[in-house]
This record gives C-alpha cells, structure tokens and sequence, in this order.
C-alpha cells in the first residue's frame, strides 16, 4: 500500500508513474477554455464511455506492468467532471485494492463536506481545483452564476 495509516504519503519524494485518467467526458460546466466541447471525439465520447469492466482491465494492466519494475504508481482521475460518472466509488475502490494512490481533478460542483468525506474514507488522497484568478475573474471563465454551493459546508 503506497499510503501510511496517517494519510500522508509514504512515497513522497520518490519517483512514481501517475496516470491521469480522463474517466468520462461528462461535465456540468461550461469553461471558455475547456477543450473537451471542441474536440471532434466529444460526442462520441459522451455516448462510449468506458464500462466499469473495462476501467478495470486498464487499472489492472497498469498495476501488474508498475508491479513488475517496482515502481510506485498513483491515478489521478479526471474528465470532464469524475463525480459526475455513476460508478465513480468503484472504480476508486478497485484502484485502492491494488495498492494505488488515487487522486481526483475536477471542479466544485459536487463537492461539499459530505462528498469529501466519501472521498477521504474511500482513499482519495487528493482532490484538485484549478482557480483561475479572483472570484470576478474566476467565474466568468468558467460561465458560473452562482458558487453558494461550491464552498465546503457541513
């Protein structure tokens, strides 16, 4: 296990493979810059994304290929937005099975203090936003009208 029992990473400072893994293209925002709308494959990846048994024979083949030269690996899963696929907390279970850090890059949008707690119980060590300058700045960019529910609220 590549995580110590006070959550902290063990292999801090030590080389690792990470795979950022785009999981679905599904994604409640409309960010100006976002480049999945533009991509000529969006659509059809909104229609084909993979199938949890699918996630796992790639999580699997990662996991024996990184066990074989004994390098520590991390995921970090990403999309569009990674909470919105339904079998989300599958997919990470199967990841920490195997022994790996698993971290999430998305947005806000579901997350609260409830959902974070999901998240830390199930094995997330990280979960990572991207701020794109002060609030004015920030939500323009991202087309957001209202962020009451983007803070972590009990």
């Amino acid at each position: 296990m590549a995580v110590n029992t006070n959550g902290k990473d063990r292999n801090r400072g030590k080389s690792h493979f990470t795979l950022q893994w785009h999981v679905t293209a599904k994604c409640e925002q409309d960010c100006k810059h976002c480049y999945l709308y533009e991509s000529p494959t969006y659509k059809s990846e909104l229609k084909n994304e993979l199938s949890f048994e699918e996630g796992c024979k790639i999580i699997d083949d990662f996991s024996n290929t990184f066990d074989r030269w004994g390098m520590p690996t991390w995921i970090s899963f990403t999309g569009g937005d990674p909470l919105t696929r339904k079998d989300i907390f599958e997919l990470i279970s199967y990841v920490r099975e195997r022994g790996i850090v698993i971290g999430i890059l998305g947005n806000p949008n579901h997350l609260d203090y409830g959902m974070a707690k999901k998240l830390k119980e199930a094995g997330v060590t990280r979960y990572q936003i991207s701020i794109d300058g002060l609030e004015g700045t920030h939500d323009r960019l991202r087309n957001i009208r209202d962020t009451s529910h983007i803070f972590l609220k009990r």
